[in-house]
């Protein structure tokens, strides 16, 4: 299916729920012209010309309302409504942000331009970033919209040391310029010119491009042969105290139709340097969390300082076969005074190879995590 109808005025949204029965063009004309006027949003629904039934409401406003919320406000019973973005073009440098991230852009240059704030529904958080970084005081201060630069974080090991995108032992865990959303420059009396980033999140994910392990880490016939012998597979092992044998029976045990295999590692011999490295270059410092989660902003200061805090690991778990056994994955869980962390190693493709033709044998390392108080784990995926 091609989403590809996407009206930006109402005769275009007349137009393109032509093809549907009556009562689903009239919905689909009811929600357009809702959502428009809510949310100011002026493409809000991508329709698909083929299909008389369903309608993509734009990802953007997936923090705003449920689907069935906004089903029974419209009192909506024909018409078929799911989020998705269609063929907006609305990825990589396309990609304009998410509602969350334009309305905290209008609400800022709001503050800038009047330092009031009366319908801006994020005001409060406003107020306090302004309070926080003393932005009352300046001169002169300019918000700029980066969300759409979506730059990515490749994970390597180098010289025996991870890094993740620019972030390294050698040279730093400094980030916010790479994952900033909103940055904010001020410039105020006496001053050198300032930015402070901003890192948006309305979801549980982050863009990263993650380790790939299948070629450099741990090759099928390596795990199937169960002894890992790569540079980079040693490397992991020892850093989260990953026991070869049980590792590699974790996957040929599942290729073998054994759905029950299940080792649990409360006390592993991680090694706590290196494991701190990939805490650190996955969360790095030097920007403003922003985590907007029904309808509420959990935000705080990233220094390096709570950067060295979090990074400081309490516990390690390791769950072969999953949290329920049976999985083809190995997860690694651990703790540290102001986050939960988890790194996952497990099959992510969607189709088989020569040599791993159903799709068992690990493929990536990815990672999540929660900060303190939070609910929903933000994940580093591609």
């Amino acid at each position: 299916m091609a989403y590809k109808l996407i009206p930006s005025t109402f005769s275009e949204a007349g137009s393109s729920v032509k093809h549907m029965d009556n009562a689903a063009a009239a919905e689909g004309l009811r929600l357009w012209n809702y959502l428009v006027n809510t949310y100011g949003m002026n493409n809000p629904l991508a329709f698909d010309p083929t299909n008389k039934k369903q309608v993509k409401i734009a990802r953007a406003l997936q923090t705003e309302f449920t689907k069935a919320e906004i089903k029974k406000k419209l009192k909506i019973t024909s018409l078929k409504v799911d989020f998705g973005d269609g063929s907006r073009g609305n990825r990589g440098s396309g990609n304009q942000g998410n509602l969350f991230e334009q309305q905290l852009e209008a609400g800022i240059n709001d503050w800038i331009e009047t330092s009031e704030l009366t319908n801006n529904k994020y005001r409060d958080f406003i107020y306090g970033l302004v309070k926080h970084y003393h932005l009352e005081d300046c001169i002169a201060v300019r918000v700029i919209a980066e969300g759409g630069e979506n730059k990515k974080r490749p994970m390597s090991l180098v010289n025996g040391h991870w890094k993740i995108g620019t972030a390294s032992l050698s040279t730093g865990y400094e980030i916010g310029s790479t994952i900033t959303d909103l940055t904010l420059e001020s410039k105020c009396k006496g001053k050198p010119l300032h930015k402070y980033y901003l890192s948006l999140k309305t979801s549980g994910t982050t863009t990263l491009s993650n380790l790939g392990l299948k070629t450099n880490v741990f090759p099928v016939d390596q795990v199937k042969a169960g002894k890992i012998t790569t540079t980079d597979g040693i490397a992991l092992m020892k850093t989260f105290g990953l026991d070869e044998a049980t590792f590699c029976a974790t996957f040929n045990q599942y290729q073998a139709g054994n759905k029950n295999y299940k080792v649990i590692d409360a006390s592993p011999n991680y090694n706590k340097p290196l494991l701190q490295e990939l805490i650190k270059g996955s969360l790095g410092y030097g920007y403003h969390y922003v985590h907007l989660n029904k309808g509420k902003i959990k935000h705080m200061e990233i220094t390096e300082r709570f950067l060295n805090q979090a990074a400081n690991v309490t516990n390690v778990r390791i769950s072969y076969g999953g949290e329920t056994g049976g999985a083809k994955r190995v997860n690694i869980h651990m703790t540290t005074p102001l986050l939960d962390m988890t790194f996952n190693i497990r099959n992510t493709s969607d189709r088989g190879t020569t040599s791993d033709p159903d799709r068992v044998y690990p493929d990536k390392l990815q990672s999540g995590y929660k900060m303190k108080g939070e609910s929903i784990e933000t994940v580093f995926q591609d």
